[in-house]
Order: C-alpha cells, then structure tokens, then sequence
C-alpha cells in the first residue's frame, strides 16, 4: 500500500506540472546570457548614478592596450585583462564615474566577453582602487538576492507539494465515494487509476506544448525557447535540414514509444492495469 501511494504521488507530480516545466528538464533550451550576480546587483544600486558617454574618451581603446575587464566599478580585482585594439569606445554604455572620478564604461559583449565593465579613464587598470564601499553593498546586495532566490524555490515546492497531496486526496475521496469504501474495489479502482496515470504520464513527458511555444516564436527567443519540436520544425522547414530534423524526430518517437511500452508493462505488472 506504501508502495502504491509512493508511485501515486509521483505519477501526479508528473501529471500535474506544467508540461512545458517537464519537458525542459528532459530537453532544455539553451537560456539567454545573464550578467554575473555581483555586476547585476550593482546595475540595481547605482542606477541613479549612471552617466552617458562623455567624448573625450573615444579614443580610449584604439590601442593596441591591455585591458582589464571587471564586474563592476571598484571591485577587489578585475575578471581578466585582454589586448583590445581599434575598439569603439562611444559604444559602451551606460557610464559610471567612481568616487576617485575614474570613468567607467559597460558593454555586454566584447571580445567573447559578456556583461563586463571598462575603466576608459586607466584601461589596463593599474591605478584602480578597490572601493570598500561599493564592495560591501555590492556583497550585500547579492546576498540578499540569493536569500530572494531560495525563498522561490522553496514556495514553489511547498506549492506543487500542496497540489499534489490535495488532487490526491480528491481522487481517493471520489474512487471511495463512487466505488464505496471496501477496500479490495478501491484498491483494484486505485490500481487501474495508477496504471493509467502511468501511462499518459511517461507517454508525454517529451512533449511541452508546442502550439503555445509557436504562437511566439521568433530569432529572438529561439535561445531560450527551443524544445525538441520547435528543434525538429526549425531544422527542417526553416533551414531544410530534412535528414537531422527527420533523425531527431523520429528518435523522439521511438523513445516515446518504448517509455509507453515500459510504463505499460509496469502497470500491467504492479497496478493491474491492462487493455488487451
């Protein structure tokens, strides 16, 4: 009876989250590039503070020069330094002036680098100083963001936890009320109704909703959007690779159907369940 809960629970997990949410964890889509955690945190504390380009340091990275590239403005130590040279300085943006009136400039890409700062006024940074301040508010600040994070997390389970139990609880309460409260009919109507949990459930845990992914589906998202069948639709009818988009759809069939015979075999064996 423990066993047959376990297995309920479980199988109403999979049922009742989003299919989208399953199928990501099976096939995920590549996220889109965030900024580190310190250089966001500081983005959010000194919004109020942040400048435009001033000119007079167009010139400041036609180099050749090493550069050292940072997180944010005043931090221990910069990320890495790199050689940059014929870099256009008045693309960088937006612009921050430090307590020492050293000039900063952000870029989200340069050079294979993403989200990074650039002191124009000392590029290679040999004359920065590590501002305590702006450190521990930057510290701070990250901590209390990955506190934020975890508290998500953890509500999140305690919601899908909560959803579970209660559709459990539901079922059980309308296969007694129907079925009466012998126990041998319910367990015989629980185990069928386990079986075919089982077998919707691994039958589509590949699948995450196409259509709606569709509905917005552009070059813009296709980093954090793509799923196996936006993959297969992309690949063959965009860039008519028919052979790979055929090779991955019907991988994505047949292993299907194997999770469909396995989970079948399974309830056949354990939730006498059975069709034919």
């Amino acid at each position: 009876m423990k066993k047959r809960l376990l297995a309920c629970i479980l199988l109403l997990t999979l049922a009742v989250l989003p299919a989208a949410a399953r199928a990501d964890v099976v096939a995920p889509g590549q996220k889109p590039p965030e900024p580190a955690e310190e250089t966001a945190a500081f983005a959010e504390l000194y919004a109020d503070d942040l400048v435009d380009f001033d000119p007079a340091y167009t010139d400041a990275l036609e180099g050749p020069v090493e550069t050292a590239l940072w997180l944010y403005p005043g931090a221990a130590e910069p990320l890495r330094t790199l050689t940059v040279e014929g870099y256009p300085a008045n693309e960088l943006g937006p612009c921050y002036v430090d307590s020492a009136g050293q000039f900063w400039g952000y870029t989200g890409y340069i050079y294979g680098n993403r989200f990074v700062w650039i002191c124009l006024s000392d590029p290679t940074g040999t004359s920065v100083e590590p501002d305590q301040a702006v450190i521990d508010r930057v510290e701070t600040r990250v901590t209390e963001l990955e506190t934020a994070q975890r508290t998500q997390l953890i509500l999140a389970a305690v919601l899908v936890a909560a959803v579970v139990a209660v559709t459990l609880v539901l079922t059980l309460f309308i296969i007694a009320l129907v079925y009466g409260f012998d126990r041998r009919c319910a367990a015989a109507v629980s185990g069928a109704f386990l079986g075919v949990l089982l077998v919707l459930a691994l039958g589509t845990v590949f699948s995450a909703g196409q259509e709606q992914i569709m509905l917005l589906y552009n070059p813009m998202v296709y980093e954090s959007s793509d799923i196996i069948d936006t993959l297969v639709y992309r690949t063959g009818l965009v860039n008519h690779q028919w052979s790979l988009s055929a090779a991955v759809g019907m991988m994505k069939s047949v292993i299907s159907f194997l999770l469909v015979a396995f989970s079948y075999r399974l309830a056949t064996k354990h939730f006498d369940y059975q069709v034919f």
